[in-house]
């Protein structure tokens, strides 16, 4: 499962890489763009189940998490060395 939640703590899981960290959702004022994606089904209730707990848009804790993501990613190769 890609994001599992324990109250204040998140545990996400990019290919293979763990990180456990606060994930802290902020208000932000930057320009917005839509973009169409999909999920799975269970990441969409997940989502709006957080963001009704926190109070907060499902379309702000999506871009919180996915630059939490971005911050904190690492890219291997296949051997596991770092790109």
């Amino acid at each position: 499962m890609f994001l599992n939640y324990d109250y204040c703590n998140y545990k996400i899981n990019l290919r293979r890489i763990d990180y456990m960290e606060k994930f802290i959702v902020k208000a932000n004022d930057d320009a917005y763009v839509y973009m169409t994606i999909r999920i799975k089904k269970v990441l969409q209730e997940q989502y709006t189940s957080i963001a009704g707990k926190a109070n907060i848009s499902r379309n702000q804790l999506i871009n919180e998490a996915l630059e939490f993501a971005l911050d904190n990613m690492e890219i291997q190769d296949e051997n596991g060395r770092k790109i």
